[in-house]
């Protein structure tokens, strides 16, 4: 984050300090930054529907990434400049250690929780125990597998009735064919007829759901991404 605003800022003044001279030098400066802000100015501006996060802006990604190195870039210039040699190596050195230990914390966080590495949030969103309160967290529904097999391993009825908030029975599919014959999709509306109900807490129902009974839970960092509630 803190080299991208650097890069942005650094994008600004390069190419809008002397626009007419710059602007050949600095046009993909200019290009980039549109690549970036305009979606998201029209999103905000046209009130557009984003579905389940962001993800019909992921092709914005490159345009953050290439700004982070003009942002990168323009530190490592002005120290190189401004400092002595020792002191441009530490401060080398310094922001160095800094990009890897945060790549070492993402990295960790994926190999700790996976397979649901895609549950991660970073701490301007406040973690994951904060961020579940303004984001959707397992909206694909990627826990509910285990929840399945958790109940298959624990009950020995042939026939097995469920229920999902936040899902649907096409979250059975991935299930091996003589595990999915044991199950028994009652709807949504319903709900209260089935001997279990899975639930992924879609649309933050945290504080909503009718069911106390908790028979099994996931968890990712403190965070609360999946429960399976008995009710027979």
């Amino acid at each position: 984050v803190v080299l991208f605003l650097f890069g942005v800022g650094a994008s600004i003044m390069r190419l809008f300090s002397n626009f007419r001279n710059n602007y050949l030098a600095y046009k993909q400066d200019l290009i980039v930054l549109c690549w970036f802000f305009g979606p998201l100015i029209a999103i905000i501006l046209l009130h557009s529907i984003v579905y389940d996060g962001w993800r019909q802006l992921y092709f914005v990604y490159p345009a953050l990434i290439y700004l982070s190195l003009v942002g990168l870039e323009t530190l490592l210039i002005s120290f190189s400049k401004d400092f002595s040699i020792k002191a441009n190596l530490v401060f080398k050195w310094c922001l160095g250690s800094f990009i890897v230990l945060n790549l070492i914390g993402v990295l960790w966080f994926m190999v700790r929780n996976h397979p649901y590495q895609n549950l991660y949030f970073n701490l301007l969103a406040g973690g994951q125990e904060n961020a579940r309160n303004n984001f959707e967290m397992d909206y694909w529904g990627l826990t509910f597998r285990q929840g399945l097999n958790y109940i298959l391993a624990h009950d020995n009825d042939k026939l097995i009735p469920v229920s999902f908030t936040g899902g649907s029975e096409d979250n059975i599919l991935i299930l091996e064919p003589k595990f999915k014959s044991r199950f028994i999709v009652i709807s949504e509306e319903n709900a209260d007829d089935a001997k279990y109900v899975l639930s992924n807490y879609r649309w933050q129902q945290y504080e909503i759901l009718p069911w106390d009974n908790e028979y099994y839970s996931i968890m990712v960092d403190g965070a609360k991404v999946m429960t399976v509630f008995k009710l027979h």
